[in-house]
């Protein structure tokens, strides 16, 4: 556990920004993340879509930062998703409710059909 890095990574699909977190997304890289989620509040109504499919590991101040960006997000109009849980990631959701309140996707495929149907 000790060493690892986290890489963010930011592409563009049909109107959403997608980020995408390989390695932990834990307490330790806080800064390097909210960096990124920051970075996409400036434009109006922002889509955001964040891919959990690399992500080996998240904590509370994971689902603490997500939860927050979702607000202030749709605040100005916005929309956050998720995408890709590991099936431990998918059951923490579970349990903590995540998922009543923000939109989460088994996988990229899922999420990308069910935004062109809208």
């Amino acid at each position: 556990m000790w060493g690892r890095e986290i890489q963010i990574g930011r592409e563009q699909w049909n109107g959403w920004t997608i980020l995408s977190i390989v390695g932990d997304f834990t307490v330790k890289f806080l800064v390097d993340i909210k960096a990124a989620f920051d970075a996409l509040e400036n434009s109006p109504a922002p889509q955001v879509a964040l891919d959990l499919t690399k992500t080996l590991y998240l904590d509370s101040s994971a689902i603490t930062m997500m939860t927050n960006f979702y607000e202030r997000l749709r605040k100005q109009g916005g929309r956050f998703v998720v995408f890709g849980p590991s099936e431990d990631v998918g059951q923490i959701f579970l349990i903590v409710g995540f998922d009543k309140s923000i939109a989460v996707y088994k996988t990229r495929e899922q999420f990308q059909a069910q935004m062109q149907a809208l």
